[in-house]
C-alpha cells in the first residue's frame, strides 16, 4: 500500500521532483545542482512532500562526491532534509536511505555500522532499491565485509543494469579480480551510453594501465579525454 502511494497531491511539484531525479543521474556538478533546485521546488510547492526531502538530502551528498560543496555544509543540510523527511514519515524507505547515505559520510567512528543498518531499513521498505544495494556495498566494504559487498553490488547491478555508476563499481569488481576483458566490456558499453560520466573514464585508465597490461599511453589518451 505504502509503495503505491502517490508521493504528493500537488502535480507541478510531482514533475519538478521527476526532472530532479532524472537530472541527478548524470553525476555532472552542474546537473546536480539543477536537481537541488528542483527539489527545493517541489518543496515550496508542497512542504509535506517527504520523499523531496529524502532526494534533497541524497542530491547534496552526491554535490559533496561530484562537486563542490564544503563538508560541514554538506552534513549540515543533509541532517536537516533527512529529519524534516522522517518527521513527515517515520516509515518512509527514501528517508532511511538518505539517512543512510548521511551516516556514511560522517566522522564518527561507528558511522559505517549506522549506515549499513539504516540501508538495511530502507531495503525491507523499498527491496527493489538498487542505489540502496549499490551505496551499501560500499560501507560494507568499509566494515571489511567485501563478500557480503560483492553480493550486494551483484544485485545492485540486476536491478538497474543501466545505472552508470552501478556499471562503474561492477567493472572495477571484474578488474580487481583480473577479468580485465569483462571489465572492459562493460565500461565501453557503459561510455557508448553514457559518454558523460567522467567517472567511468578513471575505471578503464585504470584498466589499461595497471598489470598485466601497461598500455601507458593508452591510458594517457583515456585521462586526457
Amino acid at each position: 500500500e505504502a509503495l503505491s502511494a502517490v508521493p504528493t497531491g500537488n502535480l507541478e511539484a510531482y514533475n519538478a521532483f521527476l526532472e530532479a531525479t532524472q537530472a541527478e543521474t548524470s553525476r555532472k556538478p552542474s546537473d546536480l545542482e539543477r536537481a537541488i533546485a528542483l527539489y527545493q521546488k517541489a518543496i515550496a510547492l508542497d512542504p509535506d512532500f517527504s520523499e523531496a526531502y529524502s532526494r534533497l538530502s541524497i542530491a547534496y551528498g552526491l554535490l559533496g562526491d561530484y562537486g563542490e560543496i564544503a563538508l560541514e555544509e554538506m552534513l549540515e543540510r543533509m541532517r536537516a532534509n533527512v529529519d524534516k523527511a522522517l518527521l513527515l514519515d517515520g516509515n518512509s524507505g527514501e528517508a532511511y536511505k538518505a539517512l543512510a547515505f548521511l551516516y556514511g559520510k560522517s566522522p564518527e567512528s561507528d558511522s559505517h555500522q549506522k549506515s549499513y543498518e539504516a540501508y538495511q531499513k530502507a531495503i525491507s521498505l523499498i527491496p527493489n532499491d538498487a542505489f540502496s544495494y549499490n551505496a551499501m556495498q560500499g560501507e560494507l566494504r568499509d566494515l571489511g565485509r567485501d563478500d557480503e559487498a560483492d553480493i550486494a553490488l551483484q544485485k545492485a547491478y540486476e536491478l538497474n543494469p543501466l545505472s552508470s555508476p552501478i556499471t562503474n563499481n561492477i567493472a572495477s569488481i571484474y578488474a580487481r579480480d583480473g577479468d580485465y576483458e569483462k571489465a572492459l566490456e562493460l565500461v565501453e558499453k557503459n561510455i557508448a551510453r553514457d559518454p558523460d560520466y567522467t567517472t567511468i573514464y578513471k575505471v578503464k585508465l585504470n584498466i589499461l594501465r595497471n598489470e598485466p597490461n601497461g598500455k601507458l599511453a593508452e591510458a594517457f589518451k583515456v585521462a586526457y579525454e
